[in-house]
């Protein structure tokens, strides 16, 4: 295994007639050498590997070891991947303690998972687990990660009940500004990136508040990246340096560092806030404390403690891929804005949009890169908020701690319709049903005036401009 992967070998057993081992460890690193369906144990003639067998404190000779194991002729030994190598060891260590126990035959049963960090055995108070790094009994304490308890469906009754929870915040790695670059110039190309969102009924702004200073920041946000903000999920758009996604890529990413952004060439559907404290915290927690089934590490699912899954949610888009340069951000970015010019017609605006609906790459302006942690309000350098609305963004963005230079942008009655942001007691729609693709035309012009805000900005000295090779 890679070096540095493995920190500990735990067992505990929480009933009387199981044991249970785990493997601690870097969880990416655990994931790219077990989870990949390669070879990663030597067995000789069918018995345990000998390292193996003086960390699980198992005699090598006397327990048979070769479930699974596939015979390589020109090595002579057996080879096998992880199913093999952790059926193995439950096969062997249930062997042992049949063989010299007085239990009766089969009155064990053993199981062996991945725990990784910052993880470790919990199961209640009187957890105890033994940790072969340390040769001792540990009796650790309830994890400060742990969140509140949440209704979850219990697959043994099929019913929900009150179950631990992860809290995510308190896990993730904080993100703060790096350059701070409010307009990142590859190859000529002004680049903006941009988290856009709207305070509604669907998001009031006192419970945005009190989400966003828990976790001392935006947790796993979606920023547009491109020409122009994702406007569509609201008007006010808050400005990222731009860096920390440029950095993010090759040729700027740091070896060896953990990486800040996920760059993908379209938007596409992720995980809610919703599923986040809610099923995915407690799939979480049990993934931390030991109580996830090994099995599902090889199911091409990174641990959750690396973020949320994206790969399922990127496949169901087509042509969307992940970028992993900086020269393919602008070539994608290149592409997407040959397809979404500026200065449309309507006419024009709804034909394309009709041309690319639906989940391919192309539907959308704008290119994405989600977060890998929490983003620091100091890593946004703008905020750009509808100067109607000024008033009560400015205060929602000092609740929650930015202090970054505020942008008010006028907006015509239409726009403001077309947000669906004006007061219906008062004010009649200026737009019909029947207007197809008006508002999103409106949004999307919107969005433009938006963009030239930032870079206007940048011109009077506001902002700051980054310049990055393509």
């Amino acid at each position: 295994m890679p070096r540095g992967s493995v920190l500990d070998v735990v067992g505990w057993s929480k009933d009387s007639d199981r044991v249970s081992l785990a493997i601690v460890g870097d969880g990416m690193r655990l994931y790219k050498a077990l989870g990949e369906g390669k070879p990663v144990l030597r067995s000789y003639q069918y018995t345990l590997d000998k390292r193996l067998a003086s960390v699980l404190g198992l005699p090598q000779r006397d327990v048979e070891f070769f479930h699974g194991f596939d015979y390589d002729q020109k090595e002579r030994t057996n080879k096998g991947t992880m199913h093999a190598l952790f059926e193995g060891i439950e096969g062997a260590v249930t062997q042992w303690l049949d063989k010299n126990t007085n239990k009766p035959v089969w009155g064990y049963s053993a199981s062996v998972t991945i725990i990784p960090r910052p993880g470790y055995p919990w199961y209640g108070k009187g957890s105890e687990f033994y940790s072969t790094t340390e040769k001792k009994w540990i009796s650790p304490a309830e994890p400060p990660w742990r969140g509140e308890d949440v209704l979850y469906d219990d697959p043994d009754t099929g019913k929900q009940k009150l179950t631990p929870s992860a809290n995510w915040c308190k896990i993730m790695g904080g993100i703060s500004s790096a350059a701070g670059d409010a307009v990142a110039d590859v190859g000529g190309r002004k680049i903006i990136v941009t988290h856009s969102f709207a305070l509604d009924s669907r998001m009031p702004a006192e419970k945005a508040a009190k989400s966003l200073k828990g976790c001392g920041g935006f947790l796993f946000p979606s920023c547009a990246v491109g020409l122009i903000p994702g406007s569509g999920y609201g008007p006010c758009s808050l400005v990222l340096d731009a860096s920390l996604v440029l950095r993010s890529l090759k040729p700027y990413r740091e070896r060896g560092k953990a990486l800040n952004f996920a760059v993908f060439s379209s938007d596409f559907w992720t995980e809610t806030m919703t599923a986040l404290s809610g099923r995915l915290a407690v799939e979480l927690f049990q993934e931390l404390t030991g109580a996830t089934n090994a099995w599902s590490w090889t199911g091409g699912r990174p641990p959750l403690v690396t973020g949320p899954s994206r790969d399922e949610e990127l496949t169901a888009v087509s042509g969307a891929k992940v970028l992993e340069t900086v020269k393919g951000l602008a070539t994608a970015t290149r592409r997407r804005f040959s397809i979404w010019k500026r200065g449309m017609t309507l006419k024009q605006f709804n034909a394309t949009t009709l041309k690319h609906s639906g989940a391919n790459a192309d539907n959308w302006a704008y290119l994405e890169a989600k977060g890998l942690g929490v983003i620091k309000p100091s890593a946004f350098v703008a905020a750009v908020v509808p100067q109607d609305r000024a008033d009560k963004y400015a205060a929602f963005l000092q609740e929650v701690g930015l202090t970054c230079p505020i942008i008010p942008l006028a907006r015509s009655i239409e726009e403001r319709h077309a947000f669906s942001d004006y007061d219906s007691a008062t004010e009649k729609s200026v737009l019909h049903s029947a207007d197809f693709g008006t508002a999103p035309f409106l949004v999307y012009n919107y969005s433009w005036r938006v963009a030239d805000a930032i870079r206007d900005a940048v011109k009077d000295g506001t902002l700051r401009e980054g310049h990055y090779n393509a």
